[in-house]
């Protein structure tokens, strides 16, 4: 009866939390889409730049720099709502009787769910603006392998969608674990380290160029650093 109960507790928790961010979220999505979509379609109707890839890197704002604003708006939302429902909903997660260490990780799952969409979302807009230009200049050259090749020739894309490289696989969970648990911490003044290390390595290194490991090997390691940190912390800090 008590496993049952915590089972439904958690789900009510997941719920307190997507209702409490979705439209905020959905806000965040929104204007990386319009932002990177209006960009690339002014570039190609510009026609100074041919080739799907030379629009998508001649376009007016980088879809590299609006990802990685778009990522970290996405966890200042998601960690300042962490503050929220520790004044504003203490009450409710008493009444749900969750442990400190099942609040954290029920969070942390909310917040990979929503920075996973961010990645998903990156490459569907992507997939949708090469759709865009073949349809803008359609010859029989532009087939969808085409897409593939650009997502192994583009140093971001790349990154973003490692295909075969399992390095970057592994480097990508591991960041949106560490993020995900961060902003499940929350920003704190005593903890402001943590933060600020995650987004200074991942704004310097998420995009580099194929083929090199160092960065993904010393992002990879102070990823799980971060990971374990965080779970220590929460463990011996009180939630609410």
């Amino acid at each position: 009866m008590e496993e049952k109960y915590n089972y439904r507790s958690i789900l009510s928790f997941f719920a307190l939390l997507a209702r409490g961010s979705i439209y905020k979220i959905l806000a965040i999505f929104t204007v990386l889409a319009a932002a990177e979509i209006i960009s690339f379609y002014r570039c190609l109707k510009g026609g100074r730049v041919e080739g799907f890839q030379g629009i998508l890197e001649g376009s007016i704002i980088p879809i590299s720099a609006v990802f990685l604003t778009a990522l970290s708006v996405l966890f200042f939302v998601l960690a300042w709502m962490e503050g929220t429902i520790r004044t504003k909903s203490k009450n409710i997660l008493m009444r749900l009787k969750l442990s400190k260490m099942q609040i954290f990780f029920v969070q942390s799952i909310y917040h990979l769910c929503c920075f996973i969409m961010l990645f998903v979302l990156q490459i569907w807009i992507v997939i949708f603006m090469f759709f865009l230009f073949r349809q803008e200049f359609y010859t029989e050259n532009i087939s969808e392998q085409s897409l593939f090749v650009v997502f192994y020739s583009n140093d971001f894309l790349h990154c973003l969608l490692p295909l075969q490289e399992a390095g970057k696989w592994l480097r990508n969970i591991l960041l949106l674990i560490a993020f995900s648990m961060q902003a499940a911490r929350g920003i704190q003044r005593k903890n402001i380290i943590l933060p600020a290390l995650l987004f200074a390595i991942t704004v310097s290194w998420f995009v580099h160029p194929i083929g090199t490991y160092s960065s993904e090997i010393v992002c990879g390691i102070i990823y799980l650093a971060v990971i374990i940190i965080s779970v220590q912390q929460s463990a011996k800090e009180p939630v609410i």
